[in-house]
């Protein structure tokens, strides 16, 4: 083999779970997408660009469970949205929704010490994050 040489290609984006510590210790998910001749790295990046520059809209979907030899799995899909499908599906399903737990966040506002209300997030949060 003599005069060939192998290429080996490592992944070098990563997806990582994280904890958001400025946001009261919320796990996230993150990617960190570099551009290789890697496959997997293509995917991410092909993903990636498929939200847009200026879109961070997308759906997260459970799907259903798989029970195999490694135990019990749940299936998440998480996909971009289009502006379109936005405002033609998701925004009236969000607006439903905020509608109907509205209610809801009233009888939990008032029962939550040291909450304050804090109009760039949209309602009660806990003091120290005001």
């Amino acid at each position: 083999m003599a005069g060939i040489k192998l290429k080996s290609n490592i992944m070098l984006s990563r997806i990582t779970i994280e904890v958001d510590f400025e946001n009261g210790n919320m796990p996230i998910i993150q990617i960190m997408q570099m551009d290789s001749d890697d496959v997997r790295d293509k995917l991410v990046a092909v993903f990636l660009q498929s939200f847009g520059h200026t879109s961070g809209w997308g759906t997260i979907e459970f799907k259903n469970h798989v029970d195999d030899k490694d135990g019990y799995r749940h299936r998440w899909i998480i996909r971009p949205i289009t502006l379109r499908q936005l405002a033609e599906v998701e925004r009236p399903l969000m607006d439903a929704t905020i509608k109907e737990c509205l209610p809801i966040e009233k009888e939990i506002e008032g029962s939550a010490p040291n909450s304050i209300f804090h109009p760039q997030h949209g309602g009660y949060v806990p003091e120290r994050f005001a």
